[in-house]
């Protein structure tokens, strides 16, 4: 039996269909970035971000707010949403 979610999302056990997304095939540069962290992002990251928050440590690293937020968990680290 399908759960809420799998309803919710159009699961049930079929085929996935494969999206095309024309934007994406002309620009193959702007698919997304998974840059490694570096030692000097984590040096920046644990120095910043209990002072300028997740917002503006990941601004000033170029990376997202999820990326920020993931790796202050995998360290230990509290995110300050600022």
């Amino acid at each position: 039996m399908a759960s809420t979610h799998d309803r919710a999302c159009g699961g049930g056990g079929g085929p996935v269909e494969t999206l095309t997304i024309p934007e994406l095939e002309a620009a193959p540069d702007a698919t997304v970035s998974r840059r490694m962290w570096t030692e000097r992002d984590v040096a920046v990251l644990k120095k910043y971000i209990r002072s300028k928050g997740t917002v503006a440590v990941g601004k000033a690293l170029g990376r997202s707010l999820n990326s920020v937020r993931n790796k202050c968990s995998e360290l230990g680290m509290r995110s300050i949403p600022t």
